[in-house]
Formats: structure tokens, C-alpha cells, sequence
């Protein structure tokens, strides 16, 4: 974006232009909010925030994860994605990624049903990380806030396709 688009735009950093367009283009006041809504058109992103007291402030939206050195590239294909059926996780700790198609939900109904799954799988995910940060020791805890000091760990689910196996590096079967 940097050497393509901003310096012909005059606004040289990814997160100001979406700022501004956002501003310009509706109502919303809140990044986070904003980016929820619009790659939800064609992706389920599930946002899970701690119940840890010490934690539940802390950053868990998905553009807040995405928006690093790291993971920053992520946020232009997410917003122009028109058929990708795809749903993320997006934790203080974690972004998690994966494919409807993975698991054989093929049609918007079994898409729509899935989607329990996925919430299940999300609240198991912060139950798990709230577990180990209220039983974290105070002089280790806050390393565990991936969000707030260092990069939110990414998980990318496998190409172990149930029914097909492996996929191989282009997504066919072999």
C-alpha cells in the first residue's frame, strides 16, 4: 500500500486511510467496529474478550490484532474478499483462521448451522487463555497478553480436509 497507492494519495499509512474513509463514508467512529462489519459481508469473525478482570480491556478486535508489522498485510485481502467463506477467531492472545469448505460446509444453511461450532470453539479458546492467566504468576502474567507486547499468535487451520485427506500446496486433492 505504502509505495503503491499512498504516496500518490498523500495518505502514507494503511491505518489513516482507513480512518479517514471511514470517517467519510458513514457514521461509525470506531475502527474496530467499522472493520467487524465490513469484512463480515463475506467472512464470520467471532471477537472474544477475557473474563479475566486484569485482562478484559486489553485488545481482542480483530483489526486491533491485525493492525502490526506482523499481520498488517492481512487487512486490505480481508476487506476484498468476495467468496471466501472463511471465519476468524480473534482473541487477546490468538487469531485463528479457517475455511467453511475445510470442514464440508459448502451451502450458506450448513455455513449458518456451523456457525454454533464456531462460537463453541471460540469460548473454549478464551476459557483456555483465561485459564492459564488467572493462574499465571503476577510477575509472568501480563507476557501472556500477546496483544498489548508483542504479536497475537496466529493460528492457521490445517489442510487435513475430513473426507479427503491432505490437500496439497494449491488446495487439491491428491
Amino acid at each position: 500500500y505504502r509505495e503503491t497507492i499512498g504516496g500518490t494519495i498523500g495518505i502514507g499509512e494503511l491505518n489513516g486511510l482507513l480512518n479517514y474513509n471511514m470517517r467519510l463514508f458513514t457514521n461509525e467512529t470506531d475502527i474496530n467496529a467499522w472493520y467487524k462489519k465490513a469484512v463480515s459481508h463475506t467472512n464470520y469473525v467471532v471477537e472474544k474478550q477475557s473474563s479475566n478482570p486484569l485482562f478484559a480491556n486489553k485488545k481482542y478486535h480483530l483489526y486491533e490484532n491485525l493492525n502490526n508489522g506482523e499481520h498488517g498485510r492481512y487487512i486490505l485481502p480481508l476487506l476484498n474478499t468476495k467468496k471466501a467463506h472463511m471465519f476468524l477467531i480473534s482473541t487477546y492472545n490468538t487469531l485463528a483462521f479457517s475455511a467453511f469448505e475445510k470442514y464440508g460446509k459448502n451451502t450458506e444453511s450448513e455455513r449458518e448451522a456451523f456457525k454454533k461450532e464456531i462460537d463453541l470453539r471460540a469460548q473454549e479458546q478464551i476459557n483456555y487463555l483465561d485459564f492459564w492467566s488467572r493462574l499465571a504468576a503476577d510477575n509472568v502474567r501480563n507476557q501472556l497478553l500477546k496483544s498489548e507486547n508483542m504479536v497475537p499468535s496466529a493460528i492457521w487451520d490445517n489442510q487435513d480436509v475430513p473426507g479427503n485427506g491432505w490437500a496439497d500446496r494449491m488446495g487439491h486433492n491428491k
